[in-house]
């Protein structure tokens, strides 16, 4: 298994940077072309969306998100164009007649969340940076259109350059279909891994089980791990998942998305969400 074609999507802001490091990363690990997305949001639509039902849109308001909107299109190209000449890769737009990590820049226009899900469907992994929360330090990542629509494994990037990517890798088990999701999405960067460590946690009071038919599952798959299982509750089950992430010293966490809802308002569950407010390394995710 390999990743052949990573989409990573870049909207103007510091988090871009994270992102295209760590797509380098996996990229010249797998030879795999880089594609870097930038979807420029019509400023009617994005206003109407976010203004407060009643409120009136004026033009003056208008002017000023177009204004944000090109401004951000200008950041972003300029990023790309300065991480592809810093990384030295070649732009292309057809496959080469050889495996060889390569890039390209697409520039669509509508809304983020359906672009991003459409792009994401022909790509083998989706990278997103964390951009700065609302008027806190929380991270923010604009991931529901690459998470719950592209059926894709998306690997979210914390606010600094990913290091270690692949050295240790921490898997989060449950036995559950996100889960699996998830470890599937990541087998090809877990048979690259040095060391693959396999973490399950009891929830609600139950006991962690034993991952013995994933350690058999990954194993036929030539990948060597070892296991800690811990009984926990449902409301610190995220906090000693990041205890253990930095107690073996993990590049990267694989996990399943796990939700409280079906509908398209992003409800992640308590693990899930503590997870990604305070996590240091990069989270490899799927649902």
């Amino acid at each position: 298994m390999t990743i052949s074609v990573i989409l990573t999507p870049i909207v103007g802001e510091a988090g871009d940077e994270h992102a295209l490091a760590a797509a380098l990363a996996v990229g010249r690990q797998m030879g795999a072309h880089l594609r870097v997305l930038h979807v420029r949001v019509p400023p009617s639509a994005a206003v109407f969306a976010g203004a407060p039902e009643g409120a009136m849109v004026t033009a003056e308001l208008l002017t000023l998100w177009e204004n944000d909107v090109k401004e951000r299109a200008v950041r972003a190209r300029a990023r790309y164009d300065s991480w592809r000449g810093g990384s030295g890769l070649a732009e292309v737009a057809a496959p080469p007649a050889r495996a060889e990590t390569s890039t390209s820049w697409v520039e669509l226009e509508g809304q983020f969340d359906p672009s991003v899900a459409r792009q994401g469907r022909v790509s083998d992994l989706i990278v997103l940076g964390a951009q700065n929360g609302t008027g806190d330090s929380t991270p923010f990542y604009a991931c529901e259109g690459a998470l719950f629509e592209s059926g894709r494994p998306v690997l979210l990037v914390p606010a600094r350059a990913p290091e270690g990517l692949l050295g240790t890798v921490l898997v989060a088990w449950n036995g559950s279909a996100e889960a699996a999701a998830a470890v599937g999405g990541a087998l090809p960067l877990l048979s690259r891994a040095k060391r693959v460590h396999i973490f399950a946690a009891g929830e609600r009071g139950d006991s962690g089980r034993e991952p013995s038919e994933l350690v058999d599952y990954l194993a036929w798959h030539g990948i060597k791990t070892t296991t800690r299982v811990i009984n926990s509750t449902s409301h610190d089950v995220g906090a000693a998942l990041l205890k253990e992430v930095a107690e073996v010293g993990a590049g990267m966490l694989v996990m399943g998305a796990y939700t409280h809802s079906r509908t398209r308002q992003l409800i992640f569950g308590g693990a899930t969400s503590h997870v990604l407010r305070h996590a240091g390394v990069p989270v490899l995710m799927a649902h």
